[in-house]
């Protein structure tokens, strides 16, 4: 299995910002979507058609862990928790 720094690496990679709109707008990846963690759930099947592997972050990494269950639970096999967005930025860089 890839380690983190590898799957972020990956061009195909899909990351997923779960922080809300407002957080988004004002920092985020460049090439994240921003779905919130609160409504995650609702976008399950929109998210299983992503290029994998999705990669999930925040700010902290705690919406993240969350929205890592949530969609584990739903069947979204080839899913991370990357954690907060700063250490998953300092991991694409390195």
């Amino acid at each position: 299995m890839a380690n983190l720094s590898e799957l972020s690496k990956n061009p195909e990679a899909t990351f997923i910002d779960v922080r809300s709109p407002e957080e988004y707008g004002e920092e985020r990846l460049p090439t994240a979507v921003n779905i919130p963690v609160e409504i995650i759930a609702n976008h399950v099947h929109e998210i299983n058609g992503m290029s994998a592997p999705v990669i999930l972050y925040c700010r902290s990494g705690v919406r993240s862990a969350i929205a890592y269950q949530i969609l584990k639970a739903s069947g979204i096999e080839d899913v991370h928790n990357g954690g907060s967005m700063y250490d998953l930025r300092f991991e694409i860089q390195h």
